[in-house]
């Protein structure tokens, strides 16, 4: 799952950046560029941190502690390694077509 998750997190983000453009009526074609990558890739790598770093120190994984941690640091490294294949294809294409 968290091969995946970046894709569907920038998936989301990239439709909420649409959805704020659309909904804000930005009519210069940069402009809407900037904000819908702003949006995408905004907090793609610091809220996974935060969020499996506070789910190891609360034990909800149903293990010790060091075991928990050494799992979420897995599924992290995970995710940050397929995190920047999408910023850097998906956000370099947003911002320089």
């Amino acid at each position: 799952p968290f091969l995946l998750l970046p894709i569907l997190w920038v998936g989301i983000g990239v439709t909420v950046g649409f959805v704020a453009v659309r909904l804000a009526g930005v009519k210069d074609t940069g402009m809407r560029r900037v904000s819908v990558a702003a949006c995408a890739f905004g907090n793609s790598t610091g809220l996974p941190i935060v969020l499996l770093t506070t789910v190891a120190q609360a034990g909800l994984a149903g293990a010790d502690h060091l075991v928990a941690v050494q799992r979420y640091v897995t599924c992290l490294s995970i995710y940050l390694c397929t995190y920047p294949v999408l910023q850097w294809g998906i956000a370099t294409w947003l911002l320089t077509s």
